[in-house]
């Protein structure tokens, strides 16, 4: 899981040309746990502004669940934040469940 760590380290602490690039994950969330289980990679974040009921970036979720299916070859991550498992991104999508990495990623509309 070493790489997977790292790989979620570098997406915490952003780009480094924040002039052309926006990071996803802010500098101050945490990773508490994080360890591969079956066919899922399970991890636990801590961030200091996030509370309960309040809506996660989508953008940032889905980074994160791309980044660490890619890390690690599984096909679906478990995601909590602040201990809590029951919570929704911008786009009203659930994460009290293990959630899969999209069929499709970057995709052109034509």
């Amino acid at each position: 899981m070493g790489c997977c760590q790292g790989a979620l380290e570098q997406l915490i602490l952003g780009p480094q040309n924040s002039k052309d690039l926006h990071a996803v994950l802010t500098s101050d969330m945490k990773i508490e746990k994080l360890t591969p289980l079956a066919d899922t990679v399970n991890v636990s974040l801590k961030h200091s502004d996030w509370e309960p009921k309040a809506l996660v970036p989508a953008e940032m979720m889905e980074a994160l669940v791309l980044t660490l299916t890619e890390a690690t070859g599984l096909p679906q991550v478990r995601v909590v934040m602040n201990g809590d498992d029951s919570f929704l991104d911008s786009e009203q999508r659930s994460y009290d469940r293990p959630v899969t990495r999209p069929a499709y990623v970057n995709t052109l509309s034509r």
